[in-house]
């Protein structure tokens, strides 16, 4: 028989979603444009960086919105693994 909080609060109900929104929410740090160049796929290299940009002098593309840059931020960062989000956000205890 399942206990109380298990029928009230079932873990398989949780969205990876909302787990993952949290860990954003928490994002207190940039990722380094040499990290996102370097973990960005090539169409999102087309997108945000400078054609003559390299791994060890990455550029955004010019004129190109803060709206954008966090959108990439977003990106990176939720294909990092946990431990690495982890460098970039506010611990819950802090």
């Amino acid at each position: 028989m399942s206990s109380f909080i298990e029928v009230q609060f079932p873990v398989s109900k949780v969205s990876k979603e909302s787990y993952k929104e949290g860990l954003w929410l928490r994002k207190s740090k940039s990722i380094p444009l040499k990290v996102l160049y370097i973990l960005a796929n090539s169409q999102q290299k087309q997108e945000y960086f400078s054609p003559d940009s390299t791994e060890e002098k990455p550029k955004y593309k010019s004129g190109l919105k803060t709206e954008k840059k966090t959108e990439l931020q977003k990106l990176i960062f939720n294909q990092l693994p946990y431990d690495e989000k982890l460098n970039y956000t506010d611990h819950p205890e802090r």
